[in-house]
């Protein structure tokens, strides 16, 4: 045996090594809380999405936006 390893006994190997980060990583993760935070009013809430088409029009665009209400979904 190696000098200063008189205290090491073959025992203290036997029990599995557990830190917080091992316990942690283990842990099942919690599930995320369903939430029906929909707008119930028109215009509360508006999403725009601003896509590219491909092609120059007529006009010069390039570009279209739509622009759609949470609450009616139109």
């Amino acid at each position: 045996m190696a000098n200063g390893m008189q205290s090491l006994k073959l025992s203290n190997f036997k029990e599995p090594l557990t830190s917080i980060a091992c316990t942690t990583a283990k842990q099942k993760r919690m599930s995320y809380k369903l939430h029906n935070r929909r707008r119930k009013a028109c215009f509360d809430r508006l999403m725009s999405y601003v896509c590219y088409v491909g092609v120059e029009t007529t006009r010069g665009n390039r570009y279209f936006q739509l622009i759609q209400d949470e609450a009616s979904r139109y």
